[in-house]
This record gives structure tokens, sequence and C-alpha cells, in this order.
């Protein structure tokens, strides 16, 4: 039970990274338990997804900084990540164990709260500091940091909120009942033992504050700039059949929270200004099937391409290719995609209550934020169709703002700020 994908990533069989490796890289229950680390991240799983990019850059830094680090986690999926994430220390259930979750969702949903209390109980002894992102790892580490007298640093992706019952048979009654439990009253309780708590966003800061009535930091997190901004040489436009179209594009789960609906009816509006304009939705998910009967009802197939789910070699591509990136979605902690669009130079038009991505882009003015709306998203697409300077203005700076600001290195260096102040509190 985890925070919906901020980038929408799934590998594709021509891009994998290595599994992981036995040894002391990954520790399964019952192989030989390495050395204690300092810092435990822990996360329901790691697989290509925006929270799960978060928690494997900042292991990735901190062991850079020279930090002991290890990512407790019920299962694995290094396929579509960076190749070094083969090389980060994981601490697993029994291969069939997490297998097992990986393939089933309510197995998941049923299991993995017991099992990652049992593993971070079991690699806990010795370590520091507790760094718990996605629920349930919140209410495990709160329960094991309590019992061994470690202090828990939450990095909250967003706060827990019911499912609308509306959107229910969307997402699946299991994540429905899931998310339930999840905002439950036992939430606060539990968050009650957590000693900091820090968020990527004003706007998550604001309603992180609201839920457990206590203060919470602002980080940014990071963008892996040198990524995005590489290429092959070749023509991406050329590859996705997109050669004098001006390509809209919106990266992601296509899911009620991304709120793709908006990206059609903005097409459907601004085709007449904009004729050889071409919405790409790169991405699956629960909406995909309302999103395409949507496009059939508007007679837009013409103008709209669904590419499923996409990994990250080919986003960077079609970041390249884009003329706008659409970030849509309501309720958004951060919003990666606005950031790995700049890195290639392209501009985003995002929803206002996008959070960071939403924040960033208008306190600089490297971006146009507007109301979460066809008609606003239109409007605001039209005017970078027809104000050429504006958009190369706000992509120059843009560019500079990323590299400068949005680093991972900064990511974990004020992570390390704090838990050396809690560290220190506790001796």
């Amino acid at each position: 039970m985890t925070l919906p994908d901020s980038t929408g990533y799934a590998a594709k069989a021509e891009i994998t990274a290595p599994e992981p490796r036995s040894g002391l890289n990954v520790n399964f229950a019952g192989a030989r338990t390495p050395s204690p680390q300092d810092i435990l991240i822990i996360q329901p799983w790691i697989r290509l997804g925006g929270a799960e990019l978060v928690s494997i850059h900042l292991a990735y830094e901190l062991e850079r900084l020279g930090r002991s680090v290890g990512i407790v986690c019920a299962f694995s999926d290094l396929k579509g990540l960076p190749e070094w994430a083969g090389g980060l220390r994981y601490h697993l259930p029994q291969r069939w164990l997490a297998e097992g979750m990986r393939k089933s969702r309510v197995l998941f949903l049923i299991l993995s709260p017991w099992v990652l209390l049992g593993l971070l109980w079991k690699h806990s002894e010795g370590a520091r500091i507790l760094n718990p992102h996605n629920f349930p790892a919140t209410w495990v580490a709160s329960i094991v940091g309590a019992l061994r007298r470690i202090p828990v640093v939450w990095y909250c992706n967003e706060p827990p909120t019911r499912v609308p019952l509306r959107d229910a048979l969307k997402v699946g009654v299991p994540d429905f009942l899931g998310w339930l439990v999840a905002s439950s009253w036992l939430d606060r309780l539990f968050v009650k033992g957590i000693a900091e708590v820090c968020v990527p966003s004003a706007m998550t800061q604001l309603q992180t504050q609201k839920r457990y009535r206590r203060p919470v930091e602002v980080l940014h997190v990071g963008v892996d700039a040198d990524f995005f901004r590489s290429n092959d040489g070749s023509d991406p436009r050329e590859a996705f059949g997109l050669v004098d179209k001006y390509v809209l594009l919106c990266v992601g789960k296509l899911h009620p929270q991304k709120n793709q609906v908006v990206c059609l009816q903005a097409l459907r509006e601004l085709v007449e200004d904009i004729p050889n304009a071409v919405l790409v939705l790169a991405g699956d998910g629960p909406s995909a099937d309302e999103l395409k009967w949507l496009t059939k009802q508007w007679d837009l197939q013409e103008h709209v391409l669904f590419l499923g789910h996409v990994d990250a070699m080919t986003a960077r591509q079609l970041f390249q290719a884009c003329d706008v990136n659409l970030v849509p979605a309501i309720n958004l902690s951060w919003g990666f995609t606005a950031f790995e669009a700049l890195c290639t130079g392209k501009v985003s038009v995002v929803s206002r209550s996008a959070g960071g991505a939403a924040e960033i882009l208008s306190e600089n003015r490297i971006g146009l934020a507007c109301e979460p709306t066809g008609h606003a998203f239109a409007q605001a697409i039209i005017h970078l169709y027809r104000d050429g300077e504006t958009y190369s203005q706000l992509s120059t700076v843009g560019q500079e703002h990323v590299l400068r600001f949005l680093t991972w290195q900064a990511f974990a260096r004020r992570n390390v700020d704090l838990f050396d102040g809690q560290m220190r509190s506790r001796t």
C-alpha cells in the first residue's frame, strides 16, 4: 500500500537493471546477516516509481557521504532503475514470500505490515536512525523505534487520505479498504512516536501539519539532471512518429489523482487553434479505459497516442520530443515530471494543486501553473504556442534552476543534518 507512482514509469524488456545480488547487497530472510547499518530506509517495496526513486537516490547519496545504509522492503524489482541500484543493500523476506507479494496485491496488503515489522526488528539492532517513507513503513518504524529507542525521521511523500467512494471501483476494492485503514485514527497514534516529519512541498506541509498537529519541515527532492539531459543523437520525434506535430506530453499512472481527463478536455478545446496538436499519454492504470472511451467519444483518435507503461529511457526520449509537458494532477506532493522535462529544456503547464511542481514553477517563473480544468490548461498551452519568447525564457531559467538547486546531493545533505541532530539528541 504505497503512494501512486509519481512518474508512472514501468520497465520494458529491453531496458533492464541488474537483479539484486545475494551476499552483502541483498539479505533475504534466512541468509547471513551483514553488519548493521547506521540508517535504515523503510519502503513497502522498491521498483520504478517516484517515491521509490527518492529512497534509492537517498540511500546512494548517503553511502557516498560515508554513511552505512540499508533498505528494508517487502519485495524489490529493479528493472528500469539506475544500474547502481543493484549495489545498494536490501533486507527482504524469503524469496518465495517476496515474489508472492510482488505478484498479488491482496497478499501484499494483508502480509506486508507484518513482514516489514519482522524485517525491521531483525535488522535494526545497532541502527541509529529509522527513515520510513510510505505506509505502512511509518507504523512499523514507529513501533520498532519505540521498542529499540531509535529515533524515527519520516519522509512523508503524502499523508494518507481516504479514497472517495466514487473512485473505489477505479482503484480497486483492496486499495480502497487499505487506504481506509491507513487514514484511520491509528495513523495519528503511531505518528506521535515519530521524532521528525519531512515533506517535499509547502502544500504537503500544510496538509501534514493539519492532520498531525505538529511541526513539519520541507525538503525538496532532487532530479537526475545528467540522465535526462543526455541523448543518443537520434531524433526522438521521428522515433515516435511525431515529426511536424505540436506534442503535448503527460507521463504518469492513469489514475483519478493524476487527472489526465483534463489533458483530453484541453486538447478538445485547443485543437482548432493548434490543428497539428498530439497528446501523448505515457502510463497505464485504472483510468485507462475511461480515457480511451472519452477519446473516441470526442473524436480525438487522430490526436491522442496511448503508449502504456514506459521506462525511464523512453520517458527521457518523450521529454526531448515534446513541446509542452502537462501535470494536471490533483493533490500531488511533488511532480517529478515537471523537473525532468525542464532538464531537457521543455516547459510544463501544471495544476495549482500539483504541490512542489506548482510552487517552484510559480515562485521562480519557470513554468505555468493554473487551475486543473480543461479550459485553463488549453489557454496556457495556446499562450506558450503563440509566444515563443516566453517559452524560451522559461526554458532557459528553468534548466538553470534545476541544475543549481534540485540535486540529489543537496537532498541527502539536508537529510544528514536532520539525522545527525536526532542522533545527538539521544546521546
